[in-house]
């Protein structure tokens, strides 16, 4: 295999992940006007429900935000009956987070779907090929990720760039 890339192949590849996150937004938007909640409180059910169960300041962390925005929003997903803080049975001082049946119903109603769809896809690429779709999803999420840190540092340190 090469690793040599055309700029053909480059482009393509760059403007077919930039639908496909552009379709993700568009899911994930729907989906929050569907739930009447907003995106950032989306996106962090979209973490209890992966994690199952975390602390505030974990949340916190995983999605970007302070600990006093995570539990304003912790506070607005308990109140639209999505998530319910508990007591850590090994630390009675610690506060987990976890997501409600009804929001797991809820995420299943709205992504299930996907899943579906999903395996209808990958049916069509051999073990080979996806393999190697998910170490790149992989690599394209931890580049991501990275960047965004380094944005918030660029934030912190400058203010927007719009000012």
């Amino acid at each position: 295999m090469s690793n040599k890339l055309s700029e053909e192949q480059v482009s393509a590849l760059t403007a077919a992940n930039r639908r496909y996150q552009q379709g993700t937004d568009a899911l994930d938007q729907a989906a929050s006007e569907l739930l009447g909640i907003n995106r950032t409180d989306a996106r962090c059910i979209d973490i209890v429900l992966q994690a199952g169960r975390l602390t505030a300041g974990e949340l916190a962390f995983a999605a970007g935000l302070s600990p006093g925005a995570a539990t304003t929003a912790i506070d607005r997903l308990e109140r639209a009956g999505f998530a319910r803080r508990v007591r850590d049975p090994e630390d009675r001082r610690r506060v987990i987070v976890e997501p409600t049946d009804r929001v797991a119903e809820l995420a299943e109603e709205v992504y299930g779907p996907l899943r579906d769809g999903g395996a209808d896809l990958m049916a069509r690429f051999s073990e080979t090929q996806l393999t190697a779709i998910t170490k790149f999803l992989e690599g394209a999420a931890d580049l991501q990720l990275n960047r965004a840190n380094e944005v918030r540092d660029q934030l912190e340190r400058d203010g927007p760039l719009s000012a």
